[in-house]
Formats: C-alpha cells, sequence, structure tokens
C-alpha cells in the first residue's frame, strides 16, 4: 500500500544507521518498524475523504495487541552479549512468544521491483498474519492451532472494513463500483453489528496453512543457519558493536560462507526452494543483533533482488474471539448478502495475475 514505503538498497543494508535491525521501513520518516507497530498500524486505517459524502469509517477499535512488556523483559535473561549466538538461542527456545517479518524483492528491470512481505504476532499457539504484496491487496487472517495442527481460523471484520475503505481511499479509481466498494456501503449500514466482530470458517483455508508452514520452517532455516554462521571461525569476533547490538557484515570472506551454510540446510527444507532462490552467491548485506529488545534482523541484496528479514521475542496476548463476538461464515454471508471474504481474496488473486 502507498503508506507503507519500503526502501531497500546495498548502501543502506550495509550502513549501520539502520541498526538495530536491518528492515528500513518508511512511513512518513518513521524506520526500522516492529511487525507489531507494522500490524497495528494498517488495521488502525486513517480514512478520511471516502468516496461521495460518505462517513467514513474508522477501525480504532480493531484488534488490540497487549504486550506484557515485564515478560518479555524476562526472555532475553539468558542472552549473553558477548556470545552473540545466544540470542539466537534464547529465540529459538521461546518461539511461542515471538513476532517476525519478512519481505522479498523481486527485480523487475533495472530500477523497478516487486515486493511482498508476511508478519506475524504469535501468541503460544494463536498466530495473527498480514500479507502484504506490492501488486495487490492485504490480507489479514488469524489461526488457532492445537499440537502444531491448524484448528480454527478466523478473519476480522474490523480488518475487512478497513481494508474497503483503504482501498476506496487510496484508489478509488479501481475500486468504486466493485464488490469492495459494495461491501464498505453494508458495513456503513451495519456498522453496530459488524464492529469487533469476527467470522470463523467453515474449513480451513489451505493457502494460509501453506503461510503458516512456510513461515515455521523460514524461522526454523534462518535461525539455525545464521547460529552456525555467527559460529564461524571467519566471522566468530568479527561484529561491530552498536547501540544496544552488533552488526555483522556479509563481505568477500564471510558471505561465500553463509552461501556454504544456507546451501547444507536448504536441502531440509524443500518448501522452501522459491524463497531461497534469494541466496544465491554474490550478494552484499548483513545481519543485526539487538540483545536488548531480543531481535535478530538479517538484510541482503543481490542480482536478482533481496530479502529483509527479522524476529524479535515480545510477550503479546492475542485474545480468542468470544461466542459473542463470532460469525459462522454462513451467518456472515447471510447479513452482508454476499460472500466478501471468498470475493476479496479472488480479487487479490486476479490483480495479482493481471500485474504479472
Amino acid at each position: 500500500m502507498n503508506k507503507y514505503v519500503r526502501i531497500l538498497s546495498a548502501a543502506v543494508l550495509m550502513s549501520l544507521s539502520c541498526l538495530p535491525t536491518v528492515s528500513v521501513l518508511a512511513e512518513e520518516g518513521k524506520v526500522n518498524i516492529s511487525p507489531v507497530e507494522k500490524i497495528e498500524e494498517l488495521i488502525e486505517t486513517e480514512t478520511s475523504e471516502v468516496v461521495e459524502e460518505s462517513e467514513a469509517i474508522s477501525t480504532e477499535e480493531s484488534i488490540e495487541f497487549e504486550e506484557n512488556v515485564e515478560a518479555t523483559a524476562d526472555l532475553t535473561e539468558t542472552v549473553d552479549p558477548s556470545v552473540p549466538h545466544t540470542l539466537i538461542a534464547a529465540i529459538k527456545d521461546q518461539q511461542i512468544h515471538t513476532t517476525s517479518d519478512v519481505t522479498f524483492f523481486e527485480n523487475t528491470s533495472v530500477d523497478t521491483f516487486n515486493e511482498y512481505s508476511r508478519a506475524y504476532i504469535r501468541d503460544e499457539d494463536i498466530y495473527y498474519f498480514i500479507m502484504l504484496d506490492s501488486q495487490t491487496l492485504p490480507e489479514m487472517f488469524m489461526l488457532s492451532l492445537e499440537d502444531n495442527e491448524v484448528m480454527r481460523s478466523f478473519t476480522s471484520v474490523d480488518d475487512l472494513m478497513g481494508l474497503a475503505a483503504e482501498a476506496l481511499n487510496t484508489d478509488p479509481e479501481t475500486y468504486v463500483g466493485t464488490i469492495i466498494e459494495d461491501f464498505y456501503q453494508v458495513s456503513q449500514e451495519n456498522m453496530d453489528l459488524l464492529t469487533e466482530k469476527f467470522v470463523e470458517e467453515t474449513e480451513i483455508n489451505p493457502a494460509h496453512e501453506t503461510v503458516l508452514r512456510e513461515t515455521q520452517a523460514l524461522d526454523t532455516f534462518m535461525l539455525d543457519v545464521i547460529a552456525e554462521w555467527l559460529q564461524h571461525e571467519s566471522v566468530n569476533g568479527t561484529g561491530v558493536e552498536v547501540d544496544d547490538g552488533m552488526v555483522f557484515g556479509l563481505d568477500e570472506v564471510t558471505e561465500p560462507v553463509f552461501a556454504e551454510i544456507v546451501a547444507k540446510h536448504a536441502a531440509d527444507y524443500p518448501e522452501l526452494e522459491p524463497l531461497l532462490a534469494q541466496f544465491s552467491t554474490g550478494y552484499q548485506g548483513n545481519v543485526a543483533l539487538n540483545f536488548e529488545l531480543g531481535e535478530l534482523g538479517l538484510g541482503i541484496v543481490g542480482a536478482g533482488g533481496g530479502i529483509q528479514y527479522f524476529i524479535r521475542l515480545e510477550e503479546f496476548e492475542i485474545p480468542m474471539p468470544t461466542d459473542e463476538q463470532l460469525f459462522s461464515k454462513e451467518e456472515f454471508v447471510e447479513l452482508v448478502g454476499f460472500d466478501i471474504i471468498a470475493e476479496y481474496r479472488t480479487m487479490r488473486s486476479e490483480i495479482r495475475e493481471a500485474a504479472e
């Protein structure tokens, strides 16, 4: 979306000024935005000047993520800044309390690229995901797991209302007269019935389960690869100290080692093969550790594109929807008059296909 502008270049990634994370997400001068901030700012959409004279909707009462600050601080107790890989060990041991964000960049010409990202907040067996794609509309969803199996899936109606309003605000030429505007109008007429409600999916969306599995695999892969790389003799001791952390550069000595470790571990993750194409040789970047925040960041850029990734120890509470807050899929379709969730997903796919 237009107000989420990412800036990626080798110079930025190699610059210490962007630390403690290598993610640079600029919105009116703001940098190093966390997954939680990214999600909360998107679902608290500013929606002035919506089409015609319709009253703008507000999603300020959307999902609220409450951080247990004291508990978050406790998560980094085992981290020893003099032994950098202890940060990764702490993250691996406490992954049930993490937030993460990964963005992939694919060069389409000398000066343009496509990007897509996924971010999540995890509260033990509950994940809240946001999917962003420079070619199409965002999507958010929540998954509840049991023994690592997806048992329930929810869509926030507040999220849907915010996305519809944002689409009409930012690109009215595309969305006025579509199902997006239809839903916006219905939501205005039924605000009291829809606010702070969720739709529970009748069946788990296979695409959402794929996102979950790829995300879990990518987290494990990244943590294993970077932990091994940090302990390699050519890397250990080369970090540059910065405020609250340390940065390790991927240079002519350390980059081939990184590529070798990636290749060794990649065989165990066939589901990540399309994503791991980014990890060819000849790229530049860095790995950043923030010991105070409990955050690991990676940024690399090569001839074909780049990747920005970070994972942070944070203990958030994601409240499960109550019975009073829930619509079944059938109830929601009956109230709205059409299946906006299915239509929205179809529109996302069509926009992406048209852009390719």
